[in-house]
């Protein structure tokens, strides 16, 4: 059956919504690993001020004992 208009038409439009859900499809995962990342990020960010928290802390009970000492 030989092309028409019609037909030709309808398989460009075809090819279009491929390419289109290919590119959200990738616009998807590149969504989820940004979102792992994040989650990620947030953790490492957390820990680091947990540790600075407690190293604070202790140079606080450290320089109050020293005080409590010297006095």
């Amino acid at each position: 059956m030989p092309d028409t208009p019609q037909t030709q038409q309808t398989d460009e439009v075809s090819t279009k919504d491929e390419k289109i859900h290919a590119m959200l499809e990738e616009i998807h995962q590149k969504r989820l690993l940004l979102e792992k990342k994040v989650s990620q990020l947030e953790k490492d960010h957390f820990l680091l001020y947990k540790k600075t928290v407690e190293q604070k802390d202790k140079q606080a009970i450290h320089s109050i004992l020293q005080h409590i000492i010297d006095s």
